[in-house]
């Protein structure tokens, strides 16, 4: 399950091919936008999990559904998108209110 807010991991290129180095820039590039449309999803979220198949954000960002699928892949390693839980409670909550129970 991946944290919030959700960070989409970037490349590095430090060689001297500028064709790599320009594509390695764009990949970034969507990966960035990528990460605001899912963290502005979250953040818009009212109920308690919410699905965002790989489909419907390629269709809302315009990016590739074989871009968004091969770029998201890292965050949830999920084969077909992310599930945001909303109010997840950390288990040190959860303990402190059973014991007061």
């Amino acid at each position: 399950m991946p944290t919030y807010p959700v960070h989409v991991p970037r490349k590095s290129y430090k060689g001297s091919d500028a064709r790599k180095r320009q594509s390695v820039a764009t990949r970034n590039e969507l990966a960035s936008r990528l990460e605001r449309y899912i963290n502005a999803q979250e953040a818009a979220q009212t109920e308690p999990h919410q699905v965002l198949s790989y489909g419907s954000i390629a269709m809302e960002t315009g990016i590739s559904f074989d871009l968004v699928s091969d770029i998201l892949y890292s965050v949830d390693c999920g084969s077909g998108g992310l599930t945001m839980f909303k109010n997840v409670a950390p288990r040190e909550s959860v303990r402190a209110e059973e014991r007061d129970q």
